[in-house]
């Protein structure tokens, strides 16, 4: 595994010293913060000599007699160290625990021993972002250096006690990340770790940017959390404008985009966040992030580690790995090792962790589980071939490349409701080592026409214009009349919004809200360019929007549809809302026991998967209708 990686007592501080609890700076709820003393809640002790009750058979050099010193003045990097670990035990179910002894000196001392998950006793789970691996530090483990990321040694600098031993578990230095065997088996293990853990840590780093002032405002956020008014006046307050940039800082460090605390967190429970001295249980951070504003805010911290879980809907292998696709990870294949902790149990059973499989074979195996045990064919509509990336593992066109971190999702997983094969099951063989999928569809049409594509991440400006180009295209449509033809302009308009019509709108009120809001948006952003007659009379027939308005109707309505996609047009007047990598002659069709059409490009005796393309009237089971009726036929297609 690889990472970069009375009154409330809420917040809390950490001194180097004990002494008296003072209010913390510039805060504005009168709120006490207690010191960090040796029984505080959430550095646990043991009642007991962990040396006599943990079973240990990890090198003990004396600690503080004996110390391995290197005598090279170069930087260290991780994994130069004389220490030498011992094979664990998987029959015993054990894991390496780490001692973090009392604080004498500025130096990190520590032992590491073996322990049983059978055998409950208390540690803290360290959940921390690895950081910059050439950003090293030195601590003392069990006699000899050892390197760990500066990111780590702060984490043990907070836990650290002046008084007592902490005992903690941290990947780097509890998995011999030499050791690739037994890398496989303690990934499997990381779940039990931290479920059993009696705390998980969950540490941001060093205090920076006002982080202080930023988790006294999610205190009080959550302290408001019964009263709206409250909320809106904390946040509309000028007073409030630094700590509300303090708490953006917050949400964008590195540890919320890292894919490993993902599991690591969920599977917690107790939960404590730090950052540099001050602290804050997970509660609190994540019932107050939800309610924090601007909108972005709601998107980012806590709230990107949102348990699919508890939304009751099924959470398997396609849903976990779309849902957190955006994450950061070095090793390729931790795409998928790194999300097992929040999986069911009888898909984890299904696959091994192996360091030593070829990437592209582990991605095959997911395309390969999911045809097989959901008889769909939807997955290989994660195959976001766009924007266009260098394929470094060989990954056939239709297997889904996780190492990518996307911002486009499938439309069949972005919007719900389509059925464009009914409730047909796949018919789909492999061949060729699993290098081609050979796929039963139904032909449906050639791309003729393909308008600009909008790449992420867009602006306002670009859905505007890529919304005036795009329907510039619309006269490229046979038979196709700019003034008098509604029902096409009523069909580009469903297009542009992936069929999501509001329910309150008829498709001629969707016509005219759409036209009159982007009409709108064009000539406030670009009041010299020159619209036609027939999109003009949308802003003079109708009473004008506000800029919230239309903000709120492009942000709601069209920008997840329209993002990395292309308007295209067929050979027999079909409109369509595809990948932005189409090109003309790309030929779209229908697989059976797929829930949209999808693209295919001719490449010698086979063809190229493209992505998925929204294609009006044919998203609810019309190919079907069309194929029993003989004006369409199922055919085989050989993907490479």
């Amino acid at each position: 595994m690889t990472r970069q990686k009375g009154r409330p007592r809420f917040l809390r501080r950490h001194h180097s010293q004990p002494r008296t609890p003072q209010r913390l700076q510039g805060s504005q709820s009168g709120h006490q913060v207690s010191p960090l003393l040796p029984n505080s809640y959430y550095t646990p002790r043991p009642s007991f000599s962990p040396r006599g009750s943990f079973h240990n058979n990890e090198e003990h050099d004396s600690t503080l007699q004996t110390w391995h010193r290197s005598s090279s003045p170069a930087p260290r990097r991780l994994g130069d160290t004389t220490f030498r670990y011992q094979d664990l035990d998987p029959r015993r179910k054990e894991i390496r625990l780490l001692r973090i002894l009392p604080e004498i000196t500025s130096i990190i001392r520590c032992e590491l021993f073996h322990h049983s998950l059978d055998n409950r006793s208390p540690y803290i789970a360290i959940s921390y972002a690895w950081g910059d691996t050439e950003d090293t530090r030195i601590i003392i483990l069990n006699g000899h250096e050892f390197v760990v990321t500066e990111s780590l040694m702060l984490a043990f600098q907070r836990l650290r006690s002046k008084s007592a031993p902490v005992i903690v578990w941290a990947d780097a230095i509890c998995i011999n990340q030499g050791n690739t065997e037994e890398r496989n088996q303690q990934v499997q293990t990381m779940t039990r770790i931290y479920r059993q853990a009696i705390e998980v840590a969950i540490w941001l780093g060093p205090e920076a940017d006002n982080s202080n002032m930023a988790l006294e405002l999610l205190l009080e956020l959550y302290r408001h959390k019964s009263s709206k008014t409250n909320i809106l006046a904390i946040i509309q307050s000028p007073n409030r404008r630094d700590s509300f940039t303090a708490l953006v800082a917050l949400f964008d460090r590195e540890y919320w985009g890292r894919l490993w605390v993902v599991q690591e967190v969920l599977n917690g429970n107790k939960k404590t966040v730090y950052c540099g001295s001050s602290s804050l249980p997970w509660n609190i951070s994540i019932s107050a992030s939800g309610r924090t504003y601007p909108g972005q805010l709601s998107c980012g911290g806590p709230s990107v580690l949102h348990d699919l879980r508890e939304d009751g809907a099924s959470c398997g292998w396609l849903d976990v790995l779309l849902y957190h696709q955006e994450k950061n990870c070095t090793e390729p294949r931790d795409r998928l090792y790194g999300l097992y902790g929040i999986l069911p149990e009888h898909e984890c059973s299904q696959f091994s962790v192996d360091y030593n499989k070829p990437v592209r074979e582990v991605y095959i195996d997911v395309v390969d589980y999911l045809l097989t045990t959901t008889r769909r064919l939807d997955v290989i509509c994660a195959s976001i071939n766009f924007p266009v990336h260098q394929n470094t593992h060989g990954m056939p066109s239709w297997c889904p490349d996780w190492s990518q971190r996307r911002r486009i999702l499938p439309i069949g997983y972005r919007f719900s409701g389509f059925s464009a094969s009914g409730a047909l099951e796949p018919k789909a063989t492999f061949s060729g080592k699993r290098r081609i999928l050979n796929v039963a569809a139904i032909f449906l049409d050639t791309i003729t026409s393909c308008g600009i594509p909008l790449n992420p991440p867009i602006c306002k400006g670009a859905l505007l214009m890529a919304f005036f180009e795009w329907r510039e295209k619309l006269k490229e449509v046979q038979g196709f009349n700019q003034a008098d033809d509604e029902a096409f302009h009523e069909a580009f308009c469903r297009t542009l919004s992936c069929g999501q019509l509001p329910d309150e709108y008829t498709p001629k009120d969707w016509l005219e809200w759409t036209y009159r809001t982007f009409a709108l948006g064009l000539l406030g952003r670009y009041p010299h360019l020159k619209l036609d007659p027939h999109l003009m009379s949308f802003v003079q027939s109708f009473v004008p929007l506000s800029l919230g308005q239309q903000k709120q109707t492009l942000s709601e309505n069209f920008t997840n549809a329209m993002t990395g996609r292309c308007f295209a047009t067929t050979r027999n007047g079909h409109l369509c809302l595809g990948s932005g990598a189409l090109q003309v002659e790309d030929i779209v069709c229908v697989p059976l026991g797929c829930s949209t059409p999808i693209i295919l490009r001719r490449r010698g005796d086979g063809f190229t998967f493209i992505g998925d393309i929204y294609v009006d009237g044919y998203m609810g089971g019309k190919a079907i209708d069309d194929c029993n009726k003989g004006w369409l036929k199922v055919e085989t297609f050989a993907i490479h």
